[in-house]
Order: structure tokens, then sequence, then C-alpha cells
């Protein structure tokens, strides 16, 4: 089959936001990012969210802006409410000099245990766990 019409020519949609809800009570905003090989916690949101049983990171992270950056540590298995799915994540600290708009990165350990579909065009995201499909739409951020 011979392709006749060309596809028109989009922008960039912006950063794809995912909002979540962690311990029940403290409703945030992540990043679903598909390049992040981890999950990212920023430090404030640690100490906000009162966890625990942070054990040391044998890492260090080179950032969009090139610095580079040693974190506080690593935390298993926090309860994350995206939708109706709670997913339990795993999330690298990390100490950031301002407050940040969103400060949680769902990075592809994330979206692989979801397998998160994104379609990008219509802003909507599956996410699969077992035998249970949720679709939403995204919220948009640039």
């Amino acid at each position: 089959m011979i392709q006749r019409k060309l596809p028109e020519k989009l922008t960039d949609p912006g950063s794809f936001i995912i909002p979540c809800l962690i311990r029940e009570c403290t409703q945030e905003k992540a990043l679903a990012d598909s390049m992040a090989n981890i999950n990212v916690m920023v430090y404030k949101l640690f100490l906000k969210l009162g966890l625990e049983d942070m054990r040391p990171a044998q890492m260090t992270i080179q950032l969009a802006d090139g610095s580079i950056k040693k974190p506080r540590g690593v935390v298993e298995d926090v309860l994350v409410r995206v939708d109706k799915l709670i997913i339990p994540i795993e999330f690298v600290i990390l100490d950031v000099d301002d407050d940040v708009e969103v400060p949680l990165i769902l990075g592809r350990p994330f979206l692989n245990t979801t397998g998160a579909l994104i379609d990008v065009k219509c802003w909507m995201m599956k996410l699969r766990v077992g035998d249970k499909e949720f679709i939403f739409t995204m919220i948009a951020h640039y």
C-alpha cells in the first residue's frame, strides 16, 4: 500500500503530567518520563510525607541541564495511587534547590510496571495491571 497523503505536522505537546495520590492524603503531580530509568521524588516531599527507611543510594544522577547530583537515598514500596490503581514504587530521593511544581518523576520502571500505553496525539494514557485497564486524559504541562 502506498501512502498518498502526508500527515499533518504537529508541534511538541509538552510534558505529560499524571495526577496521583500518595498515602491517600497527598495529591501530587508526577511527570511521566520515558527517558528516565528511575523514579524520582524530591526530598521536600519525602519529608512532608513522613516516609522512613531510606537506604543509601550508590549512584550519581546527571540531570537534563548536565549537572551531576548525588541522591540522598532510595525508598522502596511507596504506595502511589494513579486513578484506581495502587502501585508500589521505588523512588530515588533527590535534593533540589528550589520548590518544584512537579515533585515526582515516574520513569520507565513505573511505565513498565503499569504496562503504560501513551497516545501523544490524543493526550491519553492507558495503564494495565493484571486484568484491569484504566484510561485517562493526561494534563498538559509546558
